[in-house]
């Protein structure tokens, strides 16, 4: 697996390497790479689905460093995203993807969950967009945020953000 540093990801995403966006749906919403593709290895959980969510909720509610006192949202393992990632077009295991997310730990673990599928040209941006900025990537039209290194705030975060114009 090749790790890629935030100066060098926009000549790799020129490059043969395909982006491939890890990130949940509500964060790639605020920003995106423009011509990425997106399949996200966790997704959004159901906090009232079953006990346990509901018993994580809380828990994560307390802890007042993050939970939906930040905004954040709860997230599981997308268990079709092996699936999901062979079901984009022209995707093989032979095709090099690029892996980004926020701060480059689910871009690690979906590294992970492919090769073990059989994929073997993969890269990681290390410490995902949260270091790289845009570096020099041209982002969606119509992004909730200016920066995607600022799609993943949450509630707190947004307002403070959204007050300086950012």
């Amino acid at each position: 697996m090749l790790r890629v540093a935030p100066e060098e990801v926009a000549s790799l995403a020129r490059s043969k390497w395909r982006m491939l966006d890890v990130r949940p749906e509500f964060e790639y919403e605020r920003a995106s790479v423009a011509g990425s593709a997106h399949v996200p290895v966790f997704v959004n959980d159901n906090p009232f689905e079953d006990v346990a969510s509901a018993v994580m909720n809380y828990v994560h509610f307390s802890n007042m460093g993050g939970g939906w006192y930040m905004g954040d949202r709860l997230t599981i393992l997308n268990t079709s995203f092996v699936e999901d990632v062979l079901s984009l077009d022209a995707v093989s295991t032979n095709t090099p993807l690029l892996l980004v997310c926020q701060d480059g730990r689910r871009s690690l673990y979906a590294a992970k969950l492919l090769y073990e599928a059989g994929f073997k040209n993969l890269a990681v941006l290390e410490e995902g967009f949260v270091k790289c900025g845009s570096s020099g990537l041209k982002t969606n039209a119509g992004a909730d945020v200016k920066e995607l290194r600022l799609a993943g705030s949450g509630a707190v975060s947004r307002v403070v953000l959204d007050a300086l114009g950012r």
